[in-house]
């Protein structure tokens, strides 16, 4: 006899839970980085500070209109343990490190100058 999950509190809860459980990663890896990971958090947690709240602590009314490009997004923005801000498998560049990390990626490309 077929019950639909939602019927069965256990496994309506593991296919929920599996969606918030899951820690989502994001990696910044770079050799001789013109920007350091602590600058880098420094610079997220000053510009990104209401944001990053927003996401551990809940959409207030007014931070969702302020803040309507990022809230359209929230599925996808995670804030990792060390407090980069992250979207799926990209971060967000705060932008006084726009321009330098932007160089940055194109050293090795040497059109590009």
């Amino acid at each position: 006899m077929h019950r639909p999950g939602k019927t069965i509190p256990q496994a309506d809860f593991l296919s929920r839970w599996s969606k918030f459980a899951a820690a989502k990663k994001c990696y910044f890896i770079a050799t001789a980085s013109l920007v350091s990971g602590e600058e880098l958090r420094r610079y997220t947690k000053r510009y990104y500070a209401a944001n990053i709240t927003a996401l551990s602590k809940g959409w207030r009314p007014y931070v969702k209109l302020k803040f309507a490009a990022f809230y359209a997004h929230r599925e996808e923005i995670s804030v990792q343990t060390d407090g980069i801000l992250c979207r799926n498998d990209g971060l967000f560049i705060p932008p006084p490190l726009r321009k330098v990390v932007l160089k940055d990626l194109h050293k090795s490309h040497f059109s590009i100058r």
